[in-house]
């Protein structure tokens, strides 16, 4: 299952911005789409989901909410040729799609964000830059590992790094009791307080729904 939803980037003029059309998956918190406009942009919207569907053939449901682009004949045309559910925010329920939320303002909060972009190649360059960083640091709703490793399944690996670590720090001493923290993965992801016009309360599962 995957979120999307469009954030405004500061332009170095008055009133100028740029719209920056991101999509992640939910299960991983990966961003797996991003693409920048001078506008919110239905066809740049259908041409980033028609290269997400090429890598991520498999995606059963898109989450947003109910602005313009989301909502196009032209993406609900492409959704329906990949058999794709659409899932809507209440109207005027901006927390009904929270991870995005939440990704905004883990990219407007970061110590290397520019008060302004100088050109629209500027914002693109950066928000691709963001991405790389965002999906391969840790992630806490995750359990620590990165967003890219959930998505491709390398996490296991980083689990079972973490566990030889721990017997090491026993064997060692440099510990007296393992840590009591979280392992593995949480069975689901859910967005709450949703409403949906063709698809059940969206959620994506282990291994992705």
């Amino acid at each position: 299952m995957l979120c999307w939803d469009i954030t405004y980037l500061p332009g170095k003029y008055t009133n100028q911005w740029y719209a920056c059309h991101t999509a992640i998956d939910l299960y991983s918190r990966a961003v797996v789409g991003a693409v920048v406009t001078h506008h919110e942009d239905s066809r740049a919207a259908r041409h980033m989901f028609e290269e997400i569907f090429a890598t991520h053939p498999h995606v059963d449901t898109v989450h947003s909410d109910n602005g313009a682009a989301m909502t196009s004949r032209s993406l609900g045309e492409l959704f329906d040729t990949h058999q794709v559910k659409r899932s809507f925010s209440r109207p005027s329920i901006s927390n009904d799609n929270p991870h995005m939320e939440s990704l905004f303002h883990t990219m407007k909060g970061v110590a290397y964000y520019p008060k302004s972009f100088a050109s629209i190649k500027h914002a693109a360059s950066w928000v691709d830059e963001f991405t790389t960083l965002y999906n391969h640091r840790p992630h806490s709703g995750i359990n620590g590992y990165t967003p890219q490793s959930v998505l491709d399944g390398t996490w296991q690996q980083m689990e079972a790094n973490r566990r030889d670590a721990v017997e090491q720090a026993l064997a060692d001493g440099l510990i007296t009791a393992r840590p009591k923290t979280p392992t593995g993965l949480p069975e689901k992801v859910t967005i709450i307080r949703t409403t949906s016009k063709t698809a059940p309360t969206p959620c994506a599962l282990m291994m992705h729904c």
